[in-house]
């Protein structure tokens, strides 16, 4: 039985980035050079930590009651196509922040650092899709405990707007709820899921993206070690 592990961030990104680079992260384990982002990540950490434990009110006002119980955990899927071919293939990923509703569902908020404009609304909640919703079928098909049942996905962006006299940064947020049901993450499995699948199960991994800056800058190495 062939194990594949694919990570929730990789369905929004790598994966419509580059097919090639994809397959081989999640076949090979070969992962692109990766690059230091310390700011991002310390604003991450603060803000997880800030909205801990509290109201998610507190950060959107819109959503229905329930509290932020955790932050940063990982999430593991059961096997979603069943061993199919001799293949069996999982979700993991740290989500951003869970909530427990007062209704006794819950919810996941995942923290971008990106500016949302309305010109570019559309185009980035459909970005962030596949990475909410993979998290949200690890937590309701989980390869271990109980099923969790998830009503609301939430995105919430910042961006540093502007610097005042004593350097204080103002950071502006905007957050979203992404439409989500029982059909449409079925949908998920059976759309985007399926053709993740199909392509990991080919023999040799699929040609490169003609815009994919890693495979461009190893093929023109080729020369230079032939």
């Amino acid at each position: 039985m062939k194990k594949y592990v694919i990570s929730p961030s990789d369905l929004t990104f790598l994966y419509h980035q580059c097919k090639r680079c994809f397959y081989l992260k999640a076949v090979h384990g070969i992962k692109q050079p990766s690059s230091s982002m310390a700011v991002h990540s310390t604003l991450d950490r603060l803000l997880k930590k800030k909205v801990v434990n509290q109201p998610i009110q507190s950060i959107i006002p819109q959503a229905k009651k329930g509290q932020i119980i955790d932050t940063g955990k990982t999430v593991f899927s059961h096997d979603i196509f069943n061993g199919q071919n001799g293949i069996s293939l999982h979700i993991k990923g740290n989500y951003d922040a869970r909530v427990a509703y007062d209704d006794g569902t819950y919810g996941l908020i995942d923290f971008k650092l990106s500016k949302l404009t309305e010109d570019k609304k559309t185009k980035k909640l459909e970005q962030y899709t596949p990475q909410l919703y993979a998290y949200a079928y690890a937590l309701e098909h989980p390869d271990k405990g109980s099923p969790l049942q998830v009503s609301e996905l939430w995105l919430y962006f910042l961006y540093p707007e502007s610097l005042a006299e004593d350097y204080h940064i103002r950071i502006s947020n905007w957050s979203e709820k992404l439409e989500y049901d029982a059909t449409l993450l079925q949908n998920f499995k059976t759309g985007l899921l399926q053709e993740v699948y199909q392509l990991l199960a080919q023999d040799q991994p699929p040609d490169p993206a003609e815009n994919c800056e890693y495979c461009n800058y190893l093929k023109s190495l080729q020369p230079y070690f032939s």
